[in-house]
């Protein structure tokens, strides 16, 4: 590990931190085996609703190709109609990718 911005004593707590979680760290789904969780709206909530942000079109394939392999492997579920929605937005790495980003700034201000 060449993180040389931190003293040893840090890189050997980052190096043991990393191996204790290496199974979250491995870029694959898990599965949640806890109690369901219910998210608490305040009374007087509304469903939210925010227009989608526009994809470059130097970047809607690569979405599109993002988006089949998150719905291939059970991360994400086409839905046709929804009451309470919120944006989502990519940011382009510099390998020619996008990191997918969802703005629940909307969604938090009705939670309890």
């Amino acid at each position: 590990m060449k993180q040389t911005h931190l003293t040893p004593a840090k890189r050997n707590q980052l190096q043991t931190m990393l191996l204790d979680f290496q199974d979250l760290l491995k870029g694959q789904r898990g599965n949640y085996n806890g109690e369901p969780v219910e998210l608490k709206l305040l009374p007087e909530s509304k469903p939210f609703y925010a227009k989608p942000f526009s994809i470059p079109k130097a970047y809607q394939q690569v979405m599109r190709d993002k988006i089949a392999r998150l719905q291939s492997i059970s991360l994400l579920m086409k839905v046709t109609a929804a009451e309470w929605t919120t944006s989502t937005f990519i940011i382009p790495k510099k390998n020619q990718t996008v990191h997918v980003m969802t703005d629940y700034r909307g969604l938090n201000k009705c939670l309890k």
